[in-house]
């Protein structure tokens, strides 16, 4: 997810007319060739409409840049517009309601802080709807167009990425950097510490800034965490994640998902009950919010100490090692995100949920006892306890997996499964070779990128051969619709032209200005049933669809299709 944030009230005209240029110089110079999506108007005959002229409504108030993919990834997500006029540009773009003139783009009120919040805001206007989140491959231009508009509007523009890649950034600055002739600094978002010299001087207290950071990063709480304790201090940490727990439920996932990180950041034990006695006391503070004081009643070290023991820390770190043949947390930990199959595995129970760190008996025994001198028994047949039942389970995984792993070694279609997934390496490994060969033809600095569109569409690299594919498979298809083509043999040539400009206009196909007129043109029918089969069909493989749409916008191939006996001529059809 990408958003970019500006601050409106301090960009001119002149600003935001030289942005405009800029973006139309680095759009022309884009290597995949941006396509922009035409809606026809329903009452339109004409379908010549140029899908690779990127500017709209040029020369009058309206003038914008509009994109929504590319012609070599054959990939594309929602239109990403610009207008040139400024005060058109601010129309467009979604106002937020807190803003302060005297503040720093990036800050934020402590008051407006939503602990814990998903989607990050900023004391600025953020550009997009909502936050930019596709793989298509325009987005290192919506990337470059990022660090773009933060070095030409130092101040007045910021972009925030929550989990893309920061190679993705670094590639798309050195394509950009190369494309002006200029050097440019990376997004602020990718440095703390210059974030920190930013913010610093306009919060009150170094538990804000914490705060802020945190809010910045969303989910990333191992990470924020760990840079708010080393760069910030240890006591603002404490308070600002204080609060944090004190948001959740006890003893839900969301009570984990704060209080692991925090064990896996700290590293330590007494740091850990450090933050659980803290939060509590927080939640009574007040003694008029019921809602904490109902909350703060279910905290129970002895709870916490089952689940630190339900999460082996009383094993070894050789231990617990093991236990990452089988599906854990430490993918939520580390990679700050859990996938689907995590979630669900750990809805179900059925996750290893690993605690950070390792400790002996005693020491366990003994910080609890300092938190809760009173309830020193209990925790010490907690422990006991747990000692018993759990004294030959290491063994009993170990065998358990290893008794797994037997059978399904001796099992014939495992072995399968493992020459299929070989190959696919082997096919993998393959594409890729071809790839890095092919992308020596372009610059340098337009390599990497090419190389991600041609991961998304091979068939690039092939294109003959892709409409060869293609039309056979379209042939085949019409074969088998004999109903269909009965139909359209007792329809008249302008019927048949009639419904496949229909399907042109509802399906927004990309076509060539020329189309049109070349349609007009052909008095054999077996070609328009083509064609209409071409544009009727329902495609979800890439491949397939890239060929049609090279067939719909270069006329390069079309005196091919007229001279194909396959396709003008249908003796096999009654």
């Amino acid at each position: 997810m990408f958003q970019i944030f500006l601050k409106t009230s301090q960009i001119s005209d002149n600003d935001w007319n030289m942005i405009y240029s800029q973006i139309i110089k680095i759009a022309g110079s884009f290597p995949l060739q941006l396509e922009r999506l035409e809606s026809y108007n329903g009452y339109s005959p004409e379908l010549n409409k140029s899908h690779s002229d990127l500017i709209v409504d040029e020369n009058t108030e309206n003038e914008h840049i509009s994109f929504w993919g590319d012609y070599m990834s054959y990939s594309a997500y929602y239109s990403i517009n610009f207008y040139k006029n400024w005060n058109k540009q601010k129309e467009k773009i979604k106002d937020n309601t807190q803003i302060d003139d005297t503040k720093p783009i990036m800050w934020l009120d402590p008051k407006n802080f939503i602990l814990s919040s998903y989607l990050p805001t900023t004391n600025g206007i953020s550009f997009f709807y909502d936050y930019f989140d596709s793989y298509a491959a325009y987005r290192f231009l919506i990337f470059a167009i990022g660090i773009l508009m933060e070095n030409l509007l130092p101040g007045r523009a910021f972009a925030i990425n929550i989990d893309y890649e920061y190679n993705d950034f670094v590639q798309s600055r050195k394509w950009l950097e190369q494309t002006l002739n200029q050097k440019f600094d990376d997004l602020i978002i990718f440095d703390k510490n210059l974030l920190i010299k930013y913010l610093a001087e306009h919060y009150e207290t170094k538990t804000d800034l914490v705060g802020r950071l945190d809010l910045l990063y969303p989910k990333k709480y191992k990470k924020n965490i760990t840079f708010a304790i080393e760069n910030i201090g240890y006591k603002p940490a404490l308070e600002y994640y204080t609060k944090v727990l004190a948001s959740t439920s006890f003893g839900t996932f969301g009570f984990n998902d704060v209080l692991n990180p925090w064990v896996a950041a700290t590293k330590d034990l007494e740091k850990t009950l450090e933050l659980i006695t803290n939060t509590k006391k927080y939640l009574i503070s007040d003694k008029t919010n019921n809602r904490n004081i109902n909350e703060a009643k279910k905290y129970d070290l002895k709870k916490i100490l089952k689940n630190l023991l339900s999460e082996f820390i009383l094993w070894t770190p050789e231990q617990r090692s093991f236990l990452e043949k089988f599906h854990t947390n430490k993918n939520e930990l580390e990679g700050n995100k859990d996938d689907i199959f995590g979630t669900l595995m750990r809805i179900g129970g059925m996750r290893f949920d690993i605690c950070p760190i390792y400790t002996t008996k005693e020491n366990l025994f003994e910080t609890f006892m300092y938190h809760s001198p009173k309830e020193g028994k209990e925790f010490l047949e907690i422990i006991e306890e747990w000692e018993i039942k759990n004294n030959n389970k290491y063994n009993e995984f170990v065998e358990e997996y290893n008794n797994i792993e037997n059978k399904i070694t001796n099992k014939k279609e495992f072995e399968n499964f493992v020459e299929k997934e070989e190959q696919k390496d082997i096919e993998k490994i393959k594409l890729i070779s071809k790839i890095d060969n092919y992308i020596k033809q372009y610059p340098k600095h337009e390599q990497f990128i090419v190389k991600q569109a041609l991961i998304y569409n091979p068939a690039f690299m092939d294109i003959e051969k892709s409409v060869e594919d293609f039309i056979k498979t379209l042939l085949e298809i019409r074969n088998d619709n004999i109903e269909n083509i009965k139909f359209l043999n007792s329809r008249s040539k302008n019927e048949i032209i009639t419904i496949i400009k229909r399907y042109i206009k509802e399906k927004n196909y990309s076509i060539n200005p020329k189309f049109e007129s070349w349609i007009n043109k052909i008095e054999n029918k077996n070609i328009l049933i083509f064609i209409y089969f071409c544009v009727a069909l329902k495609i979800y493989d890439r491949t397939l669809a890239f060929a049609r749409n090279y067939i719909l916008t270069n006329d390069t191939y079309w005196n091919k299709i007229e001279n194909d006996k396959s396709i003008i001529m249908q003796s096999d059809i009654p």
